[in-house]
């Protein structure tokens, strides 16, 4: 096989390990020639994108959910004092 055909895909799978490992900030920089190996590296960026994303928003939402937790809690310890 050619460099211009093993190179890429070794760099795609180098990052597909990346991600698995847990790394969210993953991007292969492509040739600029248009061809499937070229489109499917695209696909991988956009797609490590959306995973960056989603985490972060997991992130948003963990610190919200916990917040709203803590409020809650906040509300009843209020609520059961001036019961007493």
């Amino acid at each position: 096989m050619s460099k211009s055909i093993t190179k890429p895909i070794v760099k795609l799978n180098d990052a597909v390990k990346k991600i698995e490992s847990g790394k969210s900030n993953v991007k292969i920089n492509s040739a600029s020639s248009e061809n499937e190996l070229s489109e499917l590296i695209q696909s991988f960026n956009i797609m490590s994108d959306a995973i960056k994303k989603n985490l972060e928003l997991e992130k948003e939402l963990a610190i919200s959910n916990e917040k709203i937790k803590n409020e809650k809690f906040t509300t009843i310890g209020l609520l059961s004092s001036r019961l007493s």
